[in-house]
């Protein structure tokens, strides 16, 4: 009878031990699938942020083109002048032409007028 016993608990050890082996295949094929879906996800993860870290880049230098793009329209539009300004200064040329014009008949004319009176003043020394 013990020698029935020992088999059984022979079989049962047996038994055990395989069970516990396939156990443990088990969790390491846990593990693995479990270390690959990491691995998996990291990549993606670092996908992710490399594509999120490209997208912050490409923005930033959309906004840098676009601020250039508008100080190159400030200045460009600081080079022109409205035409109500255009007209003002055309207005103020066309008005200082006149002065001037006006100012040089009346020197002109004090010039002649100068030398007809010193003329006439040589012509009354010149009776003496």
């Amino acid at each position: 009878m013990e020698y029935v016993i020992i088999q059984k608990s022979n079989e049962v050890v047996e038994v055990m031990q395989k069970v516990k082996s396939d156990i443990k295949e088990i969790l390491d094929q846990e593990v693995d699938t479990t270390k690959e879906n990491s691995e998996e996800e990291n990549e993606t993860e670092t996908v992710d942020l490399e594509e999120r870290r490209q997208k912050k880049i490409d923005r930033f230098k959309e906004t840098e083109e676009l601020d250039e793009q508008y100080e190159t329209n400030n200045e460009r539009k600081s080079r022109f002048i409205s035409i109500e300004e255009y007209q003002e200064r055309k207005n103020t040329q066309e008005f200082e032409r006149e002065i001037h014009s006006l100012h040089k008949i009346k020197t002109e004319k004090t010039n002649k007028s100068n030398e007809d009176s010193d003329s006439d003043f040589d012509d009354l020394f010149k009776d003496f």
